[in-house]
């Protein structure tokens, strides 16, 4: 069948012109349901990439803590409660804590020397996180 037989039986007396017209009316249609279509499957997938990645984020952080000194969260100089891992560094680890004193949430990092370090580069780290420790305080 062709497309003159088509449009006579489709609409008797329309001519192939209108039904070219007809068909290309319902090809641009579907066309933009298409585009919807892929449109929401795109942000349904950057959704899902965005997810993963926190996941991912996640169980890195579960596996860090898992191997920290400080897994079991204890208190720290009697003052603060160690919540729940932040981030981990080469030779430190970010936690959220509750200081008990001021009745606050704070983040408190814990620097952990490498034991095979000279007592020169000791020092220089020593004097780095004493500094680093100085710039936060003023930022209070």
């Amino acid at each position: 069948m062709n497309v003159t037989t088509a449009a006579a039986k489709l609409a008797p007396g329309a001519s192939s012109s209108d039904l070219l017209n007809q068909q290309e009316e319902v090809y641009r249609l579907r066309l933009a349901i298409l585009k919807k279509d892929e449109m929401e499957v795109a942000s349904q997938r950057e959704k899902l990439r965005v997810e993963q990645s926190l996941h991912a984020k996640q169980l890195h952080l579960m596996r860090d803590e898992s191997v920290s000194k400080f897994r079991d969260f204890p208190l720290l100089h009697g003052r603060y409660v160690l919540t729940n891992l932040l981030g981990r560094g080469g030779f430190s680890e970010v936690y959220k804590a509750f200081d008990i004193e001021t009745l606050q949430e704070v983040a408190c990092k814990i620097h952990q020397l490498n034991e095979s370090w000279s007592p020169q580069r000791i020092e220089n780290y020593r004097k780095h996180s004493l500094r680093e420790c100085r710039i936060h305080s003023a930022l209070n």
